[in-house]
């Protein structure tokens, strides 16, 4: 039985946070600044990587030099440089073998890894802007950095390439934890008296493999990850009920140990209605894949968007562009909509994969000037983006939550989104919903959005209390009746 007199430590996966700004990675820094502010709760941050770096030999508590080597290390593992040392070459060269002698020669993958105290007096500032600044405002920040950090040396990709095997395993001395939150289906396996708990955000890789990148790989390290977790016995933590009953059909086994707590917002998304000069400030400032332009080219564009009305007139999406987000119905949409000249669809968002037949369309529409492309946009620009807009599009075609809809309807916007269970789940009724499928559909929606009617401003009205559900607020109490209730169970 576990002693629960005293407040639980978790160990939280960080790894997520070196690979992006929203979604998991967003998610992932909100969670854990969220634990970081309950008082009887202790979490544990685990800086780990894809791919693998060297841990000093000095024991669990480092000099300073050693911490040195240590960030050097990470640093490097973090941006997929590899190590060029001969030892770690053929340590890469044995790992990638599916040789059965090879992965015994691999002793450190059946020797259990130990976590290497990390100390925020040193590592402070790469902690910060590295893992958390992206998202999280400046005032947590002491919050957050007073918490405890560990580095884990070995990579999830290894670890990954041997969890299918259970003698094989990679291990963790975990001893010092009550629970381990894993931010995808882990492949470690964990100390006795550490729970595992899995933050299950969707099985996109398994009943949509067709819309995302390096397919085969994603498949199987899903799959791979999920028996691994399961043989861990591990609580499975699903971002809304449409993923669980997803998750249900994969592991009927694991009925009693599948959980509901839905994505955190981040409490920085809220209306902040700016000036048209702003809003077409940042239209023009964060263009993708425009060089940059002379001072004067700037502000006759900004000029050009202000005199026709697009800085206050305009729909906008924001999402990586692939497949399963469903931006070839948005744009067929958007031009039988037709708006206007003063109109403009904002689509906020990096290329990601198999979208070469949406970025066509996207160049065209934008040399038309119907279309407004951005990228990297900062959390602030993107709150009054959202803020302005007369609607905001969720047209995907799956998904396992889609926060964009929720910060839209945090900053007062009306949202419009494809009618798929887990946006139903989601969004409830304070969103209006088009088949995925059919571009007239949505097309009406939009027509509706740009010239005000009713419908959007019911919308718009209902949004913040739908918003409200997914606050820290909200969310921090159900995290911690889980902690409560599932170490009672051990």
């Amino acid at each position: 039985m576990s002693d629960t007199s005293r407040a639980p430590r978790v160990l939280v996966e960080l790894r997520p946070c070196f690979q992006g700004h929203a979604g998991i990675p967003q998610e992932t820094r909100l969670i854990f600044a969220m634990l970081a502010a309950q008082g009887d709760i202790r979490p544990c941050g685990l800086v780990n990587t894809l791919a693998g770096f060297a841990v000093p030999s000095a024991g669990k508590t480092l000099s300073i030099e050693a911490n040195s080597r240590l960030l050097i290390a990470i640093d490097r593992a973090s941006q997929g440089i590899r190590a060029r040392n001969i030892t770690a070459k053929l340590r890469r060269r044995m790992i990638k073998s599916n040789s059965a002698l090879l992965r015994r020669l691999a002793g450190h993958h059946r020797e259990p890894a130990a976590l290497v105290d990390l100390d925020p007096a040193f590592f402070g500032d790469f902690i910060w802007t590295r893992l958390f600044a992206m998202t999280l405002a400046p005032e947590r920040r002491a919050q957050v950095m007073a918490s405890d950090f560990s580095a884990l040396g070995t990579s999830w990709n290894e670890a990954d390439r041997f969890c299918g095997r259970p003698q094989e395993t990679q291990a963790i001395v975990s001893e010092d934890f009550d629970f381990f939150l894993a931010q995808t289906p882990s492949p470690f396996r964990m100390s006795a008296r550490t729970q595992t708990i899995v933050r299950y955000h969707d099985a996109i890789p398994i009943f949509w493999p067709h819309t995302i990148s390096d397919t085969t790989a994603h498949n199987r390290t899903h799959d791979r990850g999920l028996k691994a977790s399961l043989r861990e016995k591990a609580v499975f933590v699903c971002t809304s009920e449409p993923v669980a009953r997803d998750l249900l059909v994969l592991a009927p086994e694991a009925e009693a140990s599948i959980e509901v707590i839905p994505d955190l917002v981040s409490p920085a998304f809220r209306p902040d209605p700016q000036p048209l000069q702003t809003v077409a400030e940042i239209m023009v400032a964060r263009r993708h894949g425009v060089d940059e332009p002379t001072p004067s080219a700037v502000r006759q564009e900004i000029e050009q968007l202000l005199a026709s009305g697009g800085a206050g007139n305009f729909v906008m999406a924001v999402s990586t562009i692939e497949p399963r987000k469903n931006f070839d119905l948005l744009l067929r949409a958007w031009q039988l909509a037709a708006g206007g000249p003063g109109s403009r669809l904002v689509i906020v968002g990096r290329p990601g994969w198999r979208c070469d037949d949406d970025l066509r369309q996207i160049r065209t529409q934008v040399s038309l000037g119907r279309v407004v492309h951005l990228a990297g946009v900062p959390l602030e620009e993107l709150r009054i983006l959202y803020t302005a807009a007369k609607a905001v599009v969720c047209p995907s075609r799956a998904e396992g939550f889609d926060l964009s809809g929720i910060e839209a309807m945090a900053c007062g916007s009306a949202v419009l989104a494809s009618d798929i269970p887990v946006h139903r789940w989601v969004y409830g009724e304070a969103a209006g919903y088009f088949d995925a499928y059919d571009p007239n559909a949505l097309s009406l929606l939009l027509k509706a959005a740009l010239a005000g009617e009713n419908v959007i401003q019911c919308l718009r009205a209902r949004g913040p209390a739908q918003a409200g559900l997914y606050g820290e607020a909200a969310l921090a109490p159900r995290w911690q009746s889980l902690f409560e209730r599932r170490r009672r169970q051990r």
